[in-house]
């Protein structure tokens, strides 16, 4: 197998697994923690991989000037990938601030020593050389810059190991995984030290990525996800526990119909309507039980909640498309519209009827008034509520 064909499918399986990372769409958003720095390390691996390639088909094609340049961009792209594992890695472990900064400084020295001995290369081949029939050789600092890559990782390993002791079983695996990257790119370097012509980096950087997708950004996508199932059932059982409580709100307990809550409500709606000139025909019905004191001092509250039961649901059988609301102990109102609006005359003579009917179980005797919406001179729902109001008290004093 060509050296080339290594980083070309390293290549292939980073955007394969890491496709939602890598391009996300300008909406994703990834539940995983450091999530943009991980990202900018599959870049950097990426890049990595394409000098990789490069190197191998152009040294298969003896083109030593480009092949040159690429070692030296081979070199950095390394330099660089390191720097942004070892930024990804403390993000990701969040433990000390201030080993954090001591850790990003001296990756930051690793990547500008290297570029140095790029630059010096060109000079001096202080890093690597092709000797007159084109072959790589690697120079002291080439061995030098690995070395300290090889402490750099171990050293990021430990820190990690440090913090699974100190840490919650459920992120355990994740920061081992972690610590066990950094332990296989040690080995590994410690091999590509030993032979510098095999492809043994990249192979690292495949096998470290899948495993660190693998074992922690998909167990932490899972993670976050369970998570946000949970907070969504939580939302919805307290947003069913609210909108119970606003039924229970806007219920009158005694009858089932709405509440004096809910014609507060209601008037406000009504209200914004004739002020924006949007309310058409309406009119308010006001309705009063009769002799309700009297049921109460004679047979008793229960007798009397019987009584307020039957008069609702005989208002409610009349004027079953209009809503009604109980205001106060014997105190209902219906808003008409629509048809009961239409029909509100027939309405009230069938309301009438019904509560001559011998035949119910508690006859109950209502008075009631309705009033009609007055464009332009009402103003408010409580003027039409007034006068219907008005001639409730009149037919309740004339009968």
């Amino acid at each position: 197998m060509s050296y080339y064909s290594i980083g070309l499918i390293a290549s292939l399986i980073l955007i394969i697994i890491n496709r939602d990372i890598l391009f996300p769409g300008s909406k994703a958003a990834h539940p995983v923690p450091a999530h943009r720095e991980y990202r900018t390390f599959l870049f950097a691996v990426q890049a990595y991989y394409i000098t990789d390639i490069l190197w191998g088909l152009l040294d298969q094609f003896h083109l030593v000037f480009l092949l040159h340049l690429d070692t030296s961009l081979y070199f950095v792209a390394m330099a660089v990938s390191i720097l942004l594992w070892f930024r990804y890695a403390v993000a990701y472990l969040d433990d000390s601030a201030a080993y954090e900064r001591s850790l990003q400084k001296v990756a930051w020295g690793v990547l500008i020593l290297q570029l140095a001995a790029v630059i010096l290369n060109f000079f001096v081949p202080v890093m690597f050389y092709f000797d007159a029939e084109n072959v790589y050789h690697a120079g002291i600092l080439r061995y030098i810059t690995l070395a300290v890559q090889i402490v750099m990782f171990i050293v990021t390993s430990v820190h990690a190991f440090s913090v699974v002791r100190r840490t919650d079983s459920s992120r355990r695996t994740r920061q081992l995984t972690i610590g066990f990257f950094g332990i296989a790119m040690a080995v590994i370097l410690g091999l590509q030290l030993a032979f510098p012509l095999l492809p043994l980096y990249a192979i690292g950087f495949m096998i470290g990525t899948c495993l660190v997708h693998s074992f922690v950004i998909e167990e932490e996508k899972a993670e976050a996800y369970r998570i946000l199932d949970e907070t969504i059932a939580r939302e919805k059982e307290q947003t069913q526990a609210l909108n119970s409580a606003r039924r229970l709100a806007y219920t009158d307990a005694l009858t089932g119909v709405r509440s004096k809550l809910a014609y507060a409500e209601a008037v406000a709606e009504k209200n914004q309507q004739i002020r924006s000139g949007t309310l058409g025909d309406f009119a308010v019905a006001v309705f009063d039980l009769d002799g309700l004191k009297q049921i109460n001092d004679s047979l008793g509250h229960e007798t009397g909640d019987r009584y307020i039961r039957e008069a609702s649901h005989l208002i409610c059988e009349t004027f079953e498309h209009s809503p009604v609301y109980r205001i106060g102990g014997d105190e209902f109102v219906a808003f008409l519209e629509h048809r009961d609006y239409d029909n509100r005359k027939a309405l009230l003579r069938s309301l009438k009827q019904q509560m001559a009917d011998p035949s119910r179980e508690v006859p109950a005797m209502i008075s009631v008034g309705v009033s009609e919406y007055i464009p332009v001179r009402d103003t408010e729902i409580a003027e039409i509520f007034a006068r219907a109001d008005h001639e409730m008290y009149l037919r309740k004093h004339l009968s």
